[in-house]
């Protein structure tokens, strides 16, 4: 707070409504002089302290002290190179004569309709008529709605403007700030509520929608409903369908007589129970078939940071989905009979198909190919691949490729989708730093589960020195900053792991953090303490997918265990279903 307003309190002003301006202009010139008389200084002004908006200046006094500044009176008039000041005192040779009388406020490059003055007079927010919402009433119900609102339209404009610079200030700082403060438990408010707002604009609400079913499954405590998470899949269908598809907007990937890639054998099923589960999965079907099934490039920006958190999402909700449909031992059996009835939905063949037909569209495996080679990337990128859009979506669905198959447990397909990257050197993934981490996080896991110890370590030692001096770039972003603290700790553990496995160098600052956190527990591996290795991993590892459904008539127990093998010294690390 400003320290002049320290001391502005409610009962002060009441109490200074209550005296008479004489005595509060005394009072208010005694505190001023308080500090040097103004008169002595010949600064005085002719009018009463409150009379005008006062200018406040903690040096003026001490340059008139010192002589840089001359006090003179009143001009009375010009000649051609003099002053003639009041007191009849002339002063000769004048240079430049400046008229400090004010200024007028102007912000030429906002739409008038928005801000406009009146005698000089800005108001604290637009005015009834100034947009498509009344301005502030003063009621905080009704105050904190048109803000809502107001942010919503904001990053609508933003959108069809392809604005890009305040597309990703609006995700990264206004989507956390408005969720802090009016969602920060609750779900945003459904697509249906938001659609006049917007003008019912189908691409944003595929966009809006993609961000609504995030914040379910990230901040919501009940988590998504199978509903839910059917309609969040099929939203990201459509997008991405219409990205590849023939068709060029989003109307006609929405209408039911359209044929798409992806959802073409998908209907929209009634559910009365875990509805957020089926509503995200239909979700990002439209999203899917919005970005897949264009005949060209789509006209659409967006941050390199939210293609990134889409295809990122897209596999956590596979996830989250396939490891809710296992427990059958937990669900009713309407809910069993719902997820017999769509065996399509969230299917791992789907989901591949997605990642395979954006890192086909795009071209980026030849593109990289030519990039690591020195040549440009450009020259065989294609009309898709030259996009922005297409060319890290498909970039980031390698990587997506990457953790799918280490969830699936196929450790050399993961690293061999990677074989057009070279990590020696600088890349497009370093754009996005959360993304960075999760490639080598996958990729040192994958070295380890196929026994490769040394390019393990020289992979997580890498990843983590990056993380120890980047750290700071995402202490501002709470959310990210959690997810890569987490993300860190996994890390540091199995590289402890691999340490005891493959004792070698690496470099001194990750080795002092690693003795600082893990030396007990380093040691009670090396001693062949199986509990101890149980664990660690347990807990470093990534929550692994089995590829099929689960048996609805005879459902059956089935854990992922963890079983290690201490001969000569060396520890294998082996799972199998029991």
């Amino acid at each position: 707070m400003p320290f002049d307003m320290l001391g502005t309190t409610r009962a002060v002003q009441y109490f200074q409504k209550c005296l008479p301006l004489s005595l509060l202009n005394s009072l208010t010139e005694r505190q001023i002089n308080a500090r040097f008389d103004h008169e002595k200084y010949g600064i005085k002004p002719n009018y009463p302290p409150r009379a005008q908006d006062p200018l406040i200046s903690d040096e003026f006094h001490l340059k008139i002290a010192n002589g840089l500044v001359q006090i003179r009176p009143n001009v009375k008039h010009f000649m051609k190179t003099s002053v003639v000041f009041v007191d009849g005192s002339v002063y000769d040779d004048i240079d430049v004569v400046i008229f400090a009388t004010g200024y007028k406020i102007g912000f030429p490059y906002v739409d008038k309709k928005v801000t406009e003055s009146r005698d000089n007079y800005y108001p604290a927010y637009p005015q009834p008529g100034a947009t498509d919402y009344d301005a502030h009433t003063g009621d905080p119900r009704q105050d904190l709605e048109y803000e809502r609102q107001y942010a919503q339209q904001s990053v609508f404009k933003a959108i069809n403007d392809q604005n890009l610079y305040e597309i990703q200030n609006a995700y990264e700082n206004g989507f956390n700030k408005l969720t802090d403060r009016f969602f920060k438990t609750t779900p945003w408010p459904e697509s249906e509520i938001i659609a006049p707002i917007v003008q019912n604009d189908h691409t944003f609400l595929v966009l809006y929608k993609e961000l609504y079913y995030r914040h379910i499954y990230a901040r919501v405590q009940t988590g998504p409903t199978l509903e839910q998470m059917f309609e969040s899949y099929y939203n990201y269908c459509n997008l991405f369908n219409f990205i590849l598809s023939k068709y060029t907007t989003l109307e006609q990937i929405l209408n039911p007589t359209t044929t798409t890639i992806i959802c073409s054998t998908l209907s929209l099923v009634s559910i009365t129970t875990l509805e957020q589960m089926f509503e995200s999965y239909y979700n990002y079907c439209n999203l899917f078939n919005f970005i897949l099934n264009a005949e060209g490039p789509v006209h659409l920006e967006l941050p390199n940071q939210w293609l990134w958190d889409i295809i990122d999402e897209f596999i956590y909700q596979f996830q989250c989905f396939s490891i809710h449909r296992s427990k059958i031992g937990k669900k009713s059996e309407d809910e069993i009979n719902v997820l017999r009835g769509h065996p399509k939905i969230w299917n791992v063949h789907s989901v591949l198909n997605v990642l395979h037909s954006l890192v086909e569209k795009s071209s980026i495996n030849r593109q990289l190919e030519v990039y690591t080679s020195g040549g440009d990337p450009e020259s065989v990128a294609g009309e898709f691949g030259q996009h922005s859009l297409y060319k890290m979506l498909g970039y980031f669905s390698l990587i997506g490729l990457l953790r799918l198959h280490s969830l699936l447990g196929d450790y050399y397909q993961a690293l061999k989708v990677l074989e057009s990257i070279d990590f020696n050197k600088k890349n497009m993934y370093s754009r996005v730093p959360a993304c960075q981490i999760t490639t080598f996080y996958y990729v040192g896991f994958c070295y380890m589960m196929m026994r490769r110890y040394q390019d393990a370590i020289r992979t997580l030692s890498n990843v983590l020195l990056y993380i120890q001096r980047t750290k700071q770039m995402f202490q501002s972003r709470a959310q990210l900053y959690d997810q890569i603290t987490k993300m860190n700790d996994k890390m540091y553990t199995l590289l402890a792991q691999c340490l005891v496995l493959h004792p070698m160098r690496i470099d001194e600052s990750v080795h002092s953090q690693l003795r600082e956190k893990f030396a007990d527990k380093m040691l009670r591996m090396q001693k062949g303490d199986i509990e101890e290795f149980t664990s660690n991993f347990s807990f470093a590892c990534p929550k692994f997918l089995s590829p099929v459904p689960p048996n609805y008539d005879t459902p059956s127990v089935v854990n992922h265990k963890v079983c290690i093998y201490i001969y000569k010294n060396e520890v294998y690390v082996t799972f199998f279903n029991s």
